[in-house]
């Protein structure tokens, strides 16, 4: 039997700590991907630094529909 590891689940107004403008651009690209549009913080509880903010969720269609016969 193997044991699930539970995904972090990630809601609106939460952030991510980025270390340099390239993390901060793949990682906004791959929740995109995965339908989650983030905006970019340079400030947050007056500190000066690198974030991605949750802002929205984008509904997405399935890209396959499969008929069970």
């Amino acid at each position: 039997m193997r044991c699930k590891r539970k995904e972090p689940v990630l809601q609106v107004g939460d952030t991510i700590r980025c270390h340099d403008k390239d993390e901060m651009v793949n990682i906004s690209m791959q929740l995109d991907n995965e339908g989650i549009d983030t905006d970019f913080l340079y400030e947050k509880d007056g500190k000066k630094g690198l974030w991605l903010v949750v802002v929205d969720f984008k509904k997405r269609e399935p890209k396959w529909f499969f008929e069970l016969s």
